[in-house]
């Protein structure tokens, strides 16, 4: 993932830590932000090639930024939304706002995440 940039929006900072940990040691950049507000701020600066976004983030979804996303113009970026459990409307949302994957937090570890990234974004994986 060298070169690639990334945004990870977080509100739970030991997911934001972990998950940066884990891009950086794969040689992506990544800008970290903790709320929805300051997501969307980062994104308006510079469009990265991925983003990681927390369903939910003190009120707002992370399916609200992945539509705000889909309001600028292309090329956009891979986006996946990590959650804690699967809920159909999300999802129904999510695919309609251009979420390229949903992935239960519980379920997968950090390395396995950072590998499903790494995979779309070298351009192996249908995700």
């Amino acid at each position: 993932m060298t070169g690639k940039k990334i945004l990870l929006v977080d509100d739970e900072p030991m997911i934001r830590d972990t998950l940066a940990k884990h891009l950086t040691e794969r040689g992506a950049t990544v800008e970290v932000q903790g709320s929805y507000e300051d997501g969307l701020a980062a994104l308006k600066k510079e469009m990265p090639d991925a983003i990681v976004l927390d369903v939910m983030m003190g009120g707002r979804s992370g399916v609200d930024l992945a539509k705000e996303i889909h309001k600028m113009p292309p090329p956009h970026p891979y986006v996946m939304i990590l959650t804690n459990s699967l809920n159909a409307d999300y999802i129904a949302d999510g695919i309609e706002a251009g979420v390229a994957n949903f992935v239960q937090k519980a379920e997968h570890d950090p390395a396995e995440i950072v590998d499903m990234i790494a995979r779309k974004l070298s351009g192996t994986s249908n995700l």
